[in-house]
């Protein structure tokens, strides 16, 4: 295998929420990580290239599965050296005082070292980790990035119980970029990009090419899409400038940080969070002198395989160790590249030598949006108004479904159109994607087909000209309207009484598309079933 020596960088704009969890489920509540996993990423490009080439060649396998590009995790981008750069978890060993929000800060390796044993036991009490995402610049400032999140709820049927069912996700906020690094060597990275020019268009600013894809849970839903630039190779300089080591009370040091999630397995082959497995695994002599670890667990979903990835016991991201140097092989730099442990490929295992070596730190600015607390994500009033509107829909749809059989029942007995065509204009509503694509699919009919709704009647008119007065949504926005302002409901007295809800809410053009798409739907259905009746069951000729 050719050293992996360059790499590319992979900016990700998101243009709409993006849910990105580790497994699906029945759960109330799918929270979201704060970041853009190397796994969702990989299967995003494989995706695009199954979809482009319709099979796996010998290079999907190498871009891929074999691991010959490794897909970095994507974090929020932080301005940084004149550039947009990831963040990474800060590190657990960096700490400050417990209710202390001046920002300043300290390396608790160095400190606990210094104070002896007794020390470091009063500054467990004391101190606690700052757990933010950032970046530590070479003056002994942090600076901080926060993610965005928010909830949503909807409600689904539960083809068991015939009931509805209300779960919520938590996703990360549109509007926000991520960043995320591949690396390889210079052969497959220039195929890869070669790839990417296939199937990417020029952007309007005339920089680089956009990539719109979807990505992370629900994509084919209001979720996921995010438009993609990469930009050309670059020669790898490693994670950090910084020196080899350290002298601490005269011994030569370096501190490894885990920049995402690290799986390692034992001699057994079971992954662990055990430090003598991981001692083991940077090389046979490492001696970890002191750590700052958090340990969790990884599972994924594959999507394609309609299966759950084996879950694994990870070392998770920030986690820190104190390491004696000379206990390191050589080439222990390499570990920036390559990473550590298992499935590196997939944005495990990322690491970094000594990304800090001061005492005395201070947070030099933490911005203003989102944070890592969840509850101070979400929004009670946006939540109530998400749970009134949804069943405030549901009224709506339950009334078009009654309203809808209620005109077809009325149709002309003698005037009725067939069977065949009945279910063609239902197929014509099943595909709507806009307000005017039943009536366009409508007009280009045969003559013959056009004549018989002509002469077909619901009531004192036509059926064609009934059809007609769908064109644009305005028949469908009349009677949503009507049935908003139903004393029978109560909808419009009560979102006047909260003033947190009005009719625009209802009347967006997703929602319209989706109504007129009941209606017409259930208006042919109907029309076919009395087709049945009336012909005793048989076709009545075909359109």
């Amino acid at each position: 295998m050719a050293e992996y020596n360059k790499r590319v960088k992979l900016t990700i704009s998101l243009k709409s929420p993006v849910v990105m969890t580790d497994v699906p489920g029945d759960q109330n509540m799918a929270e979201t990580k704060l970041y853009l996993t190397g796994t969702s990423i990989i299967g995003l490009f494989a995706n695009k290239y199954i979809k482009k080439n319709k099979s796996a060649d010998n290079l999907f396998y190498e871009f891929f599965l074999r691991g010959g590009l490794i897909f970095s995790n994507a974090f929020k981008g932080i301005e940084s050296d004149g550039g947009v750069l990831p963040s990474y978890q800060l590190p657990l060993s960096i700490q400050k005082k417990k209710h202390d929000e001046s920002g300043q800060c300290i390396e608790y390796f160095m400190q606990s070292c210094e104070d002896g044993k007794s020390g470091s036991d009063k500054m467990k009490n004391k101190f606690q980790p700052v757990r933010k995402f950032g970046r530590i610049l070479k003056d002994g400032f942090i600076k901080t990035v926060s993610v965005d999140t928010g909830v949503s709820f909807h409600g689904a049927i539960n083809n068991d119980k015939k009931d509805n069912e209300i779960f919520n996700y938590e996703w990360i906020c549109p509007f926000q970029t991520f960043i995320s690094y591949i690396i390889g060597n210079e052969e497959n990275l220039r195929s890869f990009l070669n790839f990417i020019s296939e199937i990417s268009e020029p952007s309007g600013d005339g920089k680089l090419k956009i990539l719109k894809a979807y990505l992370g849970r629900s994509r084919t839903a209001q979720y996921g899409y995010a438009e993609l630039r990469i930009s050309g190779m670059e020669d790898i300089a490693g994670n950090t400038d910084n020196d080899k080591y350290f002298m601490l009370e005269n011994d030569k040091v370096c501190i490894m940080t885990m920049l995402s999630d690290a799986i390692v397995y034992n001699d057994k082959g079971f992954s662990t969070a055990d430090i003598s497995d991981l001692e083991k695994a940077l090389g046979s002599d490492v001696k970890i002198i002191k750590s700052a670890i958090r340990k969790g667990t990884a599972e994924n979903f594959v999507g394609k395989w309609a299966a759950r990835k084996p879950m694994e016991n990870v070392f998770l991201a920030g986690s820190s160790f104190l390491i004696k140097y000379d206990t390191l092989p050589e080439n222990f730099r390499d570990f920036e590249i390559y990473g550590i442990g298992e499935r590196t490929n997939e944005g495990f295992g990322t690491v970094s030598f000594n990304l800090n070596i001061k005492k005395d730190l201070e947070i030099k600015n933490d911005e203003i949006g989102g944070t890592l607390k969840r509850d101070k994500c979400v929004n009670a009033t946006n939540i109530a108004k998400n749970v009134i509107k949804d069943k405030i829909i549901n009224v709506i749809k339950d009334e078009l479904v009654i309203s809808a059989i209620e005109k077809a029942q009325g149709s002309d007995k003698n005037g009725i159109i067939s069977g065949a065509l009945s279910g063609k204009l239902r197929e014509f509503a099943k595909g709507m994607r806009n307000l005017r694509n039943f009536n366009d699919k409508l007009e280009k009919l045969r003559k013959t087909a056009k004549d018989k709704i002509k002469d077909a009647y619901t009531g004192e008119e036509s059926l064609y000209d009934f059809l007609e007065k769908f064109k644009d949504g305005k028949h469908i926005d009349e009677k949503i309207k009507k049935i908003y302002e139903d004393e029978k409901y109560g909808i419009s007295k009560f979102m006047k009484k909260f003033n947190f809800l009005n009719i625009n809410d209802i009347l967006m053009e997703d929602c319209l598309i989706m109504f007129q798409k009941i209606y017409l739907v259930n208006f042919f259905t109907q029309l076919k079933r009395k087709n049945k009746k009336k012909t005793g069951g048989g076709k009545n000729g075909k359109e």
